[in-house]
């Protein structure tokens, strides 16, 4: 049985469909559960339904290529085997790839020992950067208690809104 059932296969533009649009689409999430790698697909080669052009995101993030066939034979901890997201719903590429880098900058600056290190305010200053691209108004009030957070602390209000 194929990861992706055939409808929503149908729903996937086919490979290099999008190319020429600035805002790309994924349409469905598989990952493996005893890692972190996750794909995120956003083209199918109809001609076989299993060549996929997607947001592959594991050690880092690339767009890439890979097969189905690839992931079904794929195997993590416990002999657990990659899975279809069923509450995934169809996503912009940017919001996905803007998610991760949030939680990865919350992340530095959460756990910096020495509250504004060079390393910090670099990720401080990227996070001020991203909240002006952030459509979701959860995300914004969610970054803005950070960077807010982090004025009160600091000794200038070097990361204001």
């Amino acid at each position: 049985m194929s990861l992706i059932l055939q409808h929503i296969i149908n729903k996937i533009p086919n490979l290099y469909e999008t190319e020429n649009e600035e805002e790309k689409i994924c349409y469905v999430k598989l990952f493996l559960p005893s890692s972190n790698w996750t794909w995120y697909i956003i083209e199918i080669d109809k001609s076989d339904n299993n060549t996929c052009y997607a947001l592959v995101d594991g050690f880092e993030q690339e767009l890439g290529y890979f097969t189905i066939r690839e992931l079904e034979n794929l195997k993590g901890l416990f002999g657990l085997k990659v899975e279809l997201d069923t509450s995934f719903n169809t996503t912009k590429l940017s919001k996905i790839k803007g998610a991760k880098m949030l939680a990865f900058d919350y992340y530095i600056i959460k756990e910096s020992k020495n509250k504004f290190k060079d390393w910090t305010k670099a990720g401080l200053g990227n996070l001020q950067k991203q909240y002006k691209k952030l459509q979701d108004k959860k995300e914004r009030k969610r970054v803005k208690k950070i960077l807010d957070d982090f004025n009160k602390i600091g000794d200038k209000n070097e990361y204001r809104l």
